[in-house]
């Protein structure tokens, strides 16, 4: 059953002091999951996100995570047990759906490891000799405390006293969530701070109203019950929560490109207005935010750009929800938002040219996290690829109302959010080899062609962790295009001249860009960009060059702080190029300028370590 507190509870194991004292290598968090909308995850794939984990733990300098290529089950099995042998660790692996996923993680644990599984389905744990602890649902006194909690008392010292007029209310509308742990939340966050008898009985209406959820129809009914909170937001916070829907599930959400996104949106003026109607989707419990690296053996660091580079989670439940909201009874081509996952993909029309009407202002198509290997992507050939449906969808067909664009891989740039920016002395992660596993290159490149056209409408484009070289010349077409993320995009080696004729553009993401060269001056031109970020492991500062490639007398830092309308800027350099940079007197030249975030890195046995500089 969903949102039964499964997670929650596992959550206070892994946290717990006690019980890391007592597995003295460590205790390891790894989320499996099951998207409903692709294949689910293989013991093979499972492996090789737990070695990953593990090799960056124990800091083993005999191997590298892309080395651990198994023939087969058996053969992982070995590996990993010889990686664990003789380790105390304790091993948390979060919503395994099937069994075979995971069987094989008893044999490979030693006497002195444990494994804490979560799951919906009994079935993954018959094995004999495991333990079972079965959660059910919460009786009436823990309910209606847990609903009190988040209705009135989660951020006042009022105990659990409930105003005498809505004592009877507050009852009947914790009968309706039938002690469902994830549904009193919700239900209760979404309360909060209302003490309006008429409005209570409103929202008790509508939870009568929708199924039971004491019916065999469940699933049906906790989504009844919980979209009684979404459609209580405001159509912005609507608009903010379904985004974040479109992120694969078990991925967690990095917070920064979305701030930047919404706050292209008409209705929001700022990133900071951005982030306030974040938390509000926060307190409403329908996002959790700056979730904690549960892979980790240690607690991980606190991010050291504040309100910038945290990321957050929706629930799986919640996120069906948002699904179910954008697909409400709509064909794909007829939605509002179309989110594009694999399974969905078999269900597009063969496009012809010219023949195929999208009416979406949401498009996405991001790799989840457990499709470590995405050979499938690829372009071998092959007429059916997944990549290449998605190139006949936007080649094929009329997209006169598209906004926001989201092509890549999750899973890679979220490390980037969260890896790339580490505290002083903090040894970085190892690099990804993104050309073995990024987008096809000539497929993103037909693409982007094909999004780049003078009528386009488009003032998102995201595209984290694609293999292209560089951008199309055509890319100036996109007159009103806003947000520009590349994040992760370790092939990109030079930006084209036209993108100083992006005359809208407000922010340009180039985190992760380690190849990236070569820069225009032509980004001089762009007068209303108000935040740049350009982070890269073991990458030097881009070179200023003219159209001919010769290289200009302009430095990038300076080129960067003539931008008039420049309020954020992050920026790692090494630290050869830190004596260059001058910031002081740049910055107070600089007016509009409210944040620098610069990240010094420094070279140490061939490895990067790096240190914080901030002027604010």
């Amino acid at each position: 059953m969903g949102g039964i507190g499964k997670t929650t509870l596992a959550k206070l194991v892994n946290n717990d002091t006690e019980i890391r004292e007592h597995f003295t290598d460590g205790v390891f968090w790894e989320v499996v999951g099951f998207d409903r909308h692709r294949a689910n995850p293989s013991a093979l794939d499972v492996m090789k996100s737990l070695h990953q984990t593990l090799h960056k733990a124990f800091k083993s300098s005999k191997s590298r995570p892309e080395d651990f290529n198994p023939l087969d089950v058996d053969d992982g099995i070995g590996k990993l047990k010889k990686a664990l042998q003789g380790k105390c660790v304790l091993l948390i692996i979060d919503d395994v759906w099937k069994i075979d996923s995971i069987d094989w993680i008893h044999d490979v644990i030693s006497d002195t490891g444990r494994v804490l599984i979560t799951t919906r389905n009994e079935q993954v744990l018959s094995r004999p000799g495991v333990g079972v602890h079965r959660l059910g649902l919460l009786d009436d006194d823990s309910a209606q405390e847990l609903f009190r909690w988040y209705a009135f008392c989660r951020f006042r010292a009022t105990g659990h006293r409930v105003p005498p007029n809505l004592e009877p209310l507050v009852v009947e509308v914790c009968h309706e969530c039938k002690g469902l742990p994830l549904a009193l939340k919700v239900i209760g966050s979404s309360m909060s701070g209302i003490f309006d008898r008429e409005e209570w009985r409103r929202v008790l209406h509508k939870l009568r109203t929708a199924t039971p959820l004491d019916t065999p129809a469940f699933k049906e009914s906790l989504m009844a019950v919980l979209t009684a909170s979404f459609t209580d937001l405001s159509p912005v916070l609507q608009n903010m929560f379904l985004d974040l829907a479109t992120y694969p599930e078990d991925c967690e959400i990095p917070v920064a490109p979305f701030l930047e996104m919404w706050a292209t949106d008409a209705g929001i003026e700022d990133t900071k207005e951005a982030e306030w109607l974040l938390k509000q989707l926060e307190l409403r419990s329908l996002i959790t935010r700056d979730r904690p690296s549960f892979s980790e053996a240690i607690p991980a660091p606190k991010f050291p750009f504040p309100g910038t580079c945290g990321s957050c989670s929706v629930h799986d439940v919640l996120r069906d929800m948002a699904l179910q909201i954008i697909r409400d009874g709509c064909g794909m081509l007829q939605r509002k938002r179309l989110y594009i996952s694999p399974l969905e993909l078999q269900q597009l029309p063969n496009f012809s040219q010219g023949h195929a009407r999208v009416e979406a202002k949401v498009i996405s198509f991001l790799k989840p996290k457990m499709r470590r290997d995405i050979s499938h992507l690829q372009d071998k050939g092959h007429d059916d690829s997944e990549i290449q449906i998605v190139e006949r969808l936007f080649a094929g067909c009329e997209t006169p109302n598209v906004e926001m664009v989201f092509i890549g891989a999750a899973n890679q740039f979220s490390a980037y959010c969260n890896s790339s920016m580490t505290l002083a002395n903090t040894r970085r992660h190892t690099t990804v080899d993104t050309r073995r596993h990024s987008t096809s290159r000539p497929t993103i490149n037909r693409i982007l062609g094909a999004l780049c056209r003078p009528s386009s409408t488009l003032r998102v484009l995201w595209l984290p962790d694609c293999g292209f070289e560089c951008l199309p010349d055509a890319i100036s077409c996109l007159k009103g295009l806003r947000y520009l993320g590349l994040p992760g995009c370790a092939d990109l080696k030079s930006l084209p001249d036209s993108l100083g004729e992006l005359e809208s553009l407000q922010a340009l993401d180039l985190s992760g860009c380690g190849s990236l060269r070569q820069v225009p001056p032509s980004i001089g031109n762009l007068k209303h960009l108000k935040s740049v970020s350009f982070i890269a492991e073991e990458s030097a500062l881009p070179i200023v060059t003219s159209e001919d490639r010769t290289s200009s007398d302009i430095h990038f830092v300076n080129l960067m702080f003539d931008l008039p309308c420049l309020e954020t800027l992050r920026l790692q350099a090494l630290d050869k190029e830190w004596d260059h940079l001058r910031l002081a007197p740049l910055a107070n030249h600089c007016e509009s300028l409210r944040e620098l975030w610069i990240v010094l890195a420094v070279m140490v046995e061939d490895n990067v370590l790096c240190g914080k500089g901030a002027s604010q």
